[in-house]
């Protein structure tokens, strides 16, 4: 079970969007462009990360650390005698979304907590993703020239997540659903159009699970989530 609630994260990711806009303003009057791109935007805005969802943490649990040094956890939850990392990524431009993480950081570990934000251009759409007792099981060997950096295994790493915000879809659920549907309105006559859409389910069920993300939208900001002051 999460100790992070849909309630909380909407309440960060709000904070977060406002000290967005506030940074959005700086880079305007100095007529510097954050949008044109997202590494840069996400790495300005991923110490807001670990601060707001801390703050939250805080309030719920207690005994929540956030000190944002090198080497040290993105957020200590004393109280419940665990860490968690937080990654700030966007969609590719082919709409796909790498989850990755730090091979060697995660091996010596053992075991991370993980908490992935996702978030468009603008910043008001997110989904958010929590992973609990990550291992290294959960990603593939980083590839040459990666410079260390992991990708999530999605078919194993998923039964691991709890969805905060926004939706996580299995396209291959998906996709037996929509073959399903045609082989349904499908004349038992048409022999070859049913065995090759059979077989398109046989094929998919033998898959790797695959996923994608939809990211929900935090505006116009919801007055009964009871919005802390920033």
């Amino acid at each position: 079970m999460s100790y992070l609630s849909s309630e909380t994260t909407y309440r960060a990711l709000v904070s977060m969007n406002t000290f967005f806009d506030e940074l959005k303003k700086l880079y305007i009057k100095y007529d510097i462009s954050l949008l044109d791109d997202q590494c840069r935007r996400n790495n300005l805005m991923s110490a807001s990360q670990e601060k707001f969802f801390a703050d939250e943490l805080e309030n719920e649990h207690g005994n929540v650390r956030n000190d944002g040094r090198t080497g040290e956890p993105d957020i200590i939850l004393e109280g419940l005698g665990c860490e968690l990392e937080c990654k700030l990524t966007s969609p590719k431009k082919s709409g796909g979304v790498s989850l990755q993480t730090d091979y060697v950081t995660l091996m010596n570990k053992g075991t991370l907590d993980y908490l992935y934000v996702i978030a468009n251009p603008a910043f008001e759409q997110f989904c958010v993703l929590h992973f609990k007792d990550l291992d290294v099981g959960d990603f593939f060997f980083p590839a040459s020239g990666s410079r260390g950096k992991a990708r999530m295994n999605k078919d194993r790493a998923m039964d691991k997540c709890t969805v905060l915000w926004g939706k996580a879809i299995n396209i291959n659920d998906e996709t037996i659903d929509r073959c399903t549907a045609r082989l349904l309105d499908t004349s038992d006559k048409a022999v070859r159009t049913r065995a090759k859409i059979e077989s398109q389910i046989a094929a998919w069920k033998t898959r790797s699970r695959s996923f994608r993300f939809e990211l929900e939208s935090i505006l116009p900001v919801n007055k009964s989530y009871k919005l802390r002051a920033v």
